[in-house]
């Protein structure tokens, strides 16, 4: 079943967040890509939500889809980036966390238990939440073997179990994942193909009650980007009836974007505070759009595509023993642009 998920502007820099449900019922991935050019650098958001209502994730592994490549060997402290967490214990209400992403001196994390052994890479992120601080480190490879068919890199994070005390390796306070929000900001590059790219998360969940893993019960999902992304907006102002008219195209993995809605939201200052949904257009099979509305006086416009979501996966086969469980179609952001409206002139006495 096709779904639409709310996303929102989180900053005016343009941030979007995709927002998963507050109790999701399974595994969700969602990709969003801030910079599309192919094999530019690029600022990449990755949202995973687990379910609140099964086993607590006992570690996450992302892949990278083939193509891209990752800049490793930053030194220790130095920031890659931002993290959001929800957090919660057992069932009780989620709490915010929030930390930075820094790397870290692989060497320190060798004898780790979740994937011991030497790692290209090790990034951390220091979630800090009702006063309590949980480090959890991201163990960075190129992958290799069959683990190359899923992507070009992967990222491991290894979680404490909420259902064992602290004391014998538990999670501090009982917390448990239920989604978080990494903002990689000077980590990957884009590929230089036009095309669609697979991200994907692996969700090992927890035995119920222990501390141990259960590899069985890992699942799988996915997130499609096509890259480059080209997304234009203009606007054109009916100065005797105050219409407004917004227009442009939308163009993803060198081709047009068909059928999908492209909303706008805005208010007469920059501050996010002040904006609020303009209305929707739908994407013809060329791409382009257009939407009119009435409007009283100057506007900042911003426009965007929210992820289509399924709950099943386009491409067939997993290497998940539950195997692929959630796809979503990543984001697509438009530009701000400042709607101007001429003064009206008085008449002379």
């Amino acid at each position: 079943m096709l779904r639409l998920v709310l996303v929102g502007a989180a900053a005016l820099g343009l941030l979007l967040a995709a927002a998963g449900p507050a109790l999701a019922d399974t595994t969700e991935l969602y990709a969003i890509a801030y910079d599309t050019a192919l094999g530019s650098p690029t600022d990449t958001e990755l949202d995973v939500v687990v379910p609140q209502n099964g086993p607590a994730a006992a570690s996450l592994v992302l892949y990278a889809p083939k193509g891209y490549q990752l800049t490793l060997g930053q030194a220790p402290g130095t920031k890659l980036g931002t993290v959001a967490a929800s957090l919660a214990v057992g069932s009780g209400t989620p709490v915010d966390a929030q930390g930075a992403l820094v790397a870290d001196d692989p060497a320190k994390y060798v004898g780790n238990t979740c994937a011991p052994g030497a790692h290209a890479a090790v990034f951390v992120a220091n979630l800090s939440a009702s006063g309590i601080t949980v480090p959890v480190p991201f163990y960075v490879d190129p992958t290799s073997g069959a683990d190359a068919a899923v992507g070009s890199f992967k990222l491991q994070a290894c979680l404490a179990s909420p259902d064992v005390p602290a004391s014998v390796g538990g999670a501090p306070g009982g917390l448990r994942l239920l989604e978080a929000d990494v903002d990689f900001v000077s980590v990957f590059t884009n590929p230089t193909a036009s095309g669609t790219y697979t991200w994907s998360v692996f969700d090992t969940p927890f035995t119920p009650g222990t501390a141990t893993a259960d590899p069985t019960g890992t699942v799988e999902a996915r997130s499609l980007v096509s890259l480059p992304k080209l997304f234009s907006l203009k606007w054109a102002l009916d100065k005797t009836k105050r219409k407004l008219t917004l227009s442009g195209k939308v163009n993803e993995g060198a081709k047009p974007r068909a059928g999908v809605n492209v909303r706008f939201a805005g208010g007469p200052k920059k501050s996010l505070d002040s904006w609020k949904p303009l209305g929707v257009a739908k994407t013809k099979a060329d791409g382009s759009y257009s939407f009119t509305r009435a409007i009283s006086g100057p506007l900042y416009v911003f426009a965007y595509i929210n992820p289509y979501i399924e709950d099943t996966c386009t491409a067939p086969g997993s290497s998940a023993p539950k195997g692929c469980v959630f796809e979503s179609t990543g984001a697509s952001i438009g530009p701000l642009i400042h709607v101007t409206v001429p003064t009206k002139k008085k008449a002379a006495r």
